[in-house]
Order: C-alpha cells, then structure tokens, then sequence
C-alpha cells in the first residue's frame, strides 16, 4: 500500500475540522504556500458552510491575502528605499534635494511607509486571532508566509525604534 493510498484512507476516517487541520499539516509538509500551489491536489469540501470547508477556505484565504499584501510593502519600501537613496547621494554631493513638483513628497512617503507598517502589525494581529480562534493553536500559515510575516515584523520594530531614537 503507498503512502498516498493511506493517507487518503486515513482522511476518510476523519470528519470536518480533523480533516481540515490534517490537509493543512500536509500541505504545509510539503513546503512554502507557493510550492504548494504548484503541485496542489483539489480538495473537494463539501461547503463553506461545513466546519472543515471553512477552515479549509480560511487557511487559503489568509496564506493568499498574506503573499499579496508582502508584494505590496515590498514595493513600497524599494520605492522608499530608491527615494532615500536619491536624497542621501545628492546631499553628500552637496547639493540641495528640491522637490518642486510635490513639495511634500518626504513627507508623503513617510505617511504611506506608515501606513504600511501599521498594516504589518494589523496582519499580524488577525493571523494570531485566526490562529488561536480557529486552529486550536496550530500553525495557519504555510513556512513562506509565517517567514514573510516575521521579516516585516522585525522591520517595523526596526524602524519603530530608529524613530524613536531620533525623536
């Protein structure tokens, strides 16, 4: 018997959440949320409204919503960084940075970097309420996920004491 044909016997014994949560110990088995995606099997849950569809959606939802949103502040923060660095070679050029199109533009790019980070903390908040609230404890996210999560925490905490060192 392979393993395959015993883990799919093993899943028929189980029910809703049992179900779920071994799909995604799995899943999570096999690596990354995007590894998985490559050589994902569909799952055929019965509904959402059904315990282990829920949890099965869940789990997609919030590893999917994660990778997206970490393509995003990566963006932000290379146009920040490309920005930082243009201001800092002009200044030790000894020239004067202007800018005349958007006079506030620093200042702007300080608010979105902002708005950014406190969107990292709220992630992370949601993930570890999702967590605990669905998951009984076990791990939602897939090792890439729970990776890019922890990375842009550290930043925040970076920057957040950078700040308030400079302040």
């Amino acid at each position: 018997m392979s393993i395959k044909t015993r883990l799919r016997s093993m899943q028929k014994s189980l029910v809703g959440r049992e179900k779920a949560l071994f799909w995604l110990k799995h899943s999570q088995q096999r690596g990354g949320y995007l590894e998985y995606w490559k050589h994902a099997e569909v799952q055929g849950w019965p509904s959402e409204t059904e315990e282990g569809g829920l949890l099965y959606y869940l789990a997609i939802e919030v590893n999917t919503s994660l990778v997206l949103a970490f393509h995003g502040w990566r963006e932000v923060a290379s146009w920040a960084a490309l920005l930082g660095i243009s201001m800092i070679e002009a200044t030790s050029e000894g020239k004067t940075v202007l800018f005349e199109m958007m006079r506030d533009l620093p200042e702007r790019w300080g608010k979105k970097l902002c708005s950014c980070y406190a969107e990292v903390l709220a992630y992370e908040e949601a993930v570890n309420l999702i967590w605990e609230g669905y998951f009984q404890g076990n791990e939602v996210l897939f090792a890439d996920g729970r990776e890019y999560l922890t990375v842009w925490c550290e930043r925040v905490e970076l920057v957040s004491s950078f700040c308030e060192r400079r302040a």
